[in-house]
């Protein structure tokens, strides 16, 4: 039997079923592939898959002991991805326990207002020297983040932010975690950067700001207590001296990905991602 006989058979035993499998699978895994992209573990699954590439490659030039390694690497795959995924599968299995993941429960948020908001209060805790440390979600969850703090549930408002920043509150030394337009929770522990090239001058928020912004895709807003200036943490890289018109350009940048990821997203997101 030809590759062409082999070919008209298998599409001539091929059912509707056989669709619906597919079409089910393909959503799967599709569904798998988002969750884990709003994941810190997405960046484990790409090494993996540059790992399976090079035994592969290393298989067909003939390296028999770096194939071995590789092989013997993947073969552990499952019990590796079930201890490094441990946190993010308890909550994919939380989430699909809810039945509000089932439907679009993301509010709407005023872009223009939010960022307005942001800029008066990060202005105005500037001006009187009020530390601050914001950090706003954007495709990467931060969930893990919120439950270390107190959770808010509220509009972000310049009076909401100046409050939970003021010197002697119970919040003021934590961070505001800012999750769909909305102020998640309060007094959060950001981790620290490793980062030695920092000038030894910046203090425990900034370490915080960019330690967040390594590990994820959030925007972390500074504003120091001893100079009042502010700075913003981006993919491990700190931008300092900020005025208004700089804070609404970051914010422009990437203000319409600051949304949260529900099943209904799948078919609503897919294309406006890539």
């Amino acid at each position: 039997m030809n590759i062409w006989d082999s070919i008209v058979n298998t599409v001539s035993r091929f059912s509707i079923l056989d669709l619906v499998d597919i079409i089910l699978v393909t959503v799967l895994i599709y569904y798998v592939l988002k969750l884990a992209s709003r994941t810190r573990a997405m960046q484990v699954l790409k090494g993996l898959g540059i790992m399976l590439i090079a035994a592969r490659l290393s298989e067909w030039i003939g390296l028999q002991s770096m194939t071995w390694v590789m092989n013997y690497i993947i073969n552990m795959g499952a019990v590796l991805l079930i201890v490094l995924f441990q946190p993010e599968l308890r909550k994919a299995f939380e989430h699909l326990g809810r039945s509000s993941q089932f439907r679009d429960s993301r509010r709407s948020v005023d872009e223009d207002a939010l960022i307005n908001q942001m800029v008066v209060s990060l202005t105005g805790l500037a001006r009187t020297k009020t530390g601050a440390l914001i950090a706003l979600e954007r495709q990467v969850a931060l969930d893990d983040i919120a439950e270390t703090g107190t959770p808010v549930g509220a509009e972000v408002t310049s009076a909401l932010l100046g409050t939970i920043f003021m010197s002697g509150t119970p919040l003021h030394d934590g961070a505001v975690l800012v999750q769909n337009g909305y102020i998640k929770a309060a007094g959060c522990f950001l981790p620290l950067t490793n980062n030695n090239e920092l000038p030894k001058t910046l203090g425990t928020r900034h370490r915080a700001a960019v330690g967040l912004s390594e590990v994820s895709d959030a925007i972390v807003f500074v504003v120091s207590e001893e100079t009042g200036t502010i700075s913003c943490a981006r993919e491990g890289r700190l931008e300092q001296n900020l005025d208004g018109a700089k804070i609404r350009e970051i914010m422009e940048s990437t203000s319409s990905r600051f949304d949260n990821f529900s099943l209904t997203d799948l078919f609503k997101r897919g294309k406006k991602d890539q």
